[in-house]
């Protein structure tokens, strides 16, 4: 019994690891403003002109997260969230348009 354990704790750990590496970085944080909402909803609300969730859909089209990952994409939505001042928006697309990466993890709080 302790080896079946311990051998789901490390087949756990290592899905775990792997899910981080993958494309789904913080994959619960997109749902964290808007629980239990389809990324429909989440284009209908950045269509409506909400900046956060315009941010929030840049961040996914950059990270490939819930969409195909498209970076042009991930641009405009952040140009849009920008214009309403959204000061991460802004430094995102500072950063790609300088052919800089962005660093850390999709994350739908606000700073």
């Amino acid at each position: 019994m302790k080896t079946r354990h311990l051998v789901f704790s490390i087949a756990a750990a290592g899905l775990l690891a792997a899910c981080s590496q993958s494309g789904f970085r913080n994959l619960d944080h997109t749902w964290i403003y808007w629980p239990g909402e389809s990324v429909t909803s989440l284009e209908i609300k950045a269509a409506e002109g909400d900046p956060k969730a315009q941010r929030m859909l840049g961040n996914m089209y950059y990270w490939g997260e819930h969409v195909d990952q498209n970076e042009s994409k991930a641009i405009a939505w952040w140009n849009r969230a920008a214009d309403k001042g959204d000061e991460e928006a802004r430094q995102n697309v500072a950063l790609v348009t300088a052919g800089l990466p962005i660093e850390g993890e999709m994350d739908s709080r606000d700073h």
